[in-house]
């Protein structure tokens, strides 16, 4: 082994236990969590119930607040691999800063837990194009916020076009018949409430109306708008 191949491995070794140690300073207490301290000392006056609220609080919160946000660590470790040498310097930046922040405040969130990988993405996303201007970030910063998993399962969809059961008849028809195929399960009135969140976001066209070719059934990517794909592309985990 020549000495650059053994510089390279002892970097990464030392990057590595950085990143373990960054991951376990997690488990000690934050200061956001004061504000869980204080709620806690208020039910506290409730007898009774209080009490066991009280301990829900001070005992459990918190340290489900740090278990999201090492495993977002985790997602942000993994997605972060595939951009390493063009973040480097973007992580310098106050920019930097400001987003990661913004992000770590969301992910300590109950309503997080299934989107924890969307977010490490755009996190890499954004530090690998330090040029994307902030006010674009932050309306996708946004949507993401919003979103609900059936929303992004929704845009998946329409995104990627997967194909339909050998079942599947392609006569003409309207936009449901080819829907109900790939996400099985879900009611027309649910996927056209989704479809106009995702439109009302201008990620998308409205929702297709009338009667359809079977093979314009099938081709729900020509509906994205130009935002929607920026958008979906930010989410997307960046390939190594």
């Amino acid at each position: 082994m020549d000495r650059d191949e053994l510089d390279r491995r002892v970097d990464e070794q030392l990057d590595r236990e950085e990143r373990e140690r960054l991951a376990g300073e997690l488990e000690a207490p934050s200061v956001r969590d004061t504000t869980l301290a204080l709620g806690e000392a208020a039910v506290q006056l409730f007898p009774g119930i209080g009490s066991a609220i009280g301990t829900l609080i001070g005992e459990f919160i918190p340290r489900r607040r740090q278990q999201r946000m090492a495993e977002f660590v985790r997602e942000l470790n993994q997605a972060l691999g595939a951009v390493q040498e063009r973040v480097e310097a973007a992580v310098l930046t106050d920019s930097a800063a400001d987003l990661v922040e913004q992000v770590l405040e969301r992910v300590v969130r109950a309503d997080a837990d299934s989107k924890r990988a969307y977010y490490a993405a755009a996190v890499a996303n954004s530090l690998a194009a330090p040029d994307l201007a902030a006010d674009q970030r932050e309306r996708m910063m946004d949507a993401l916020d919003a979103l609900r998993p059936s929303h992004l399962r929704l845009l998946a969809v329409i995104a990627e076009n997967p194909s339909p059961p050998a079942s599947f008849n392609p006569m003409m028809g309207g936009i449901y018949n080819y829907l109900e195929q790939v996400l099985p399960g879900i009611p027309e009135d649910q996927i056209k409430m989704d479809w106009g969140d995702l439109a009302s976001r201008n990620i998308v066209d409205t929702y297709p109306s009338g009667i359809m070719t079977g093979q314009g059934l099938q081709e729900t990517r020509g509906r994205l708008k130009d935002f929607g794909r920026l958008f979906i592309a930010w989410i997307t985990a960046p390939a190594a």
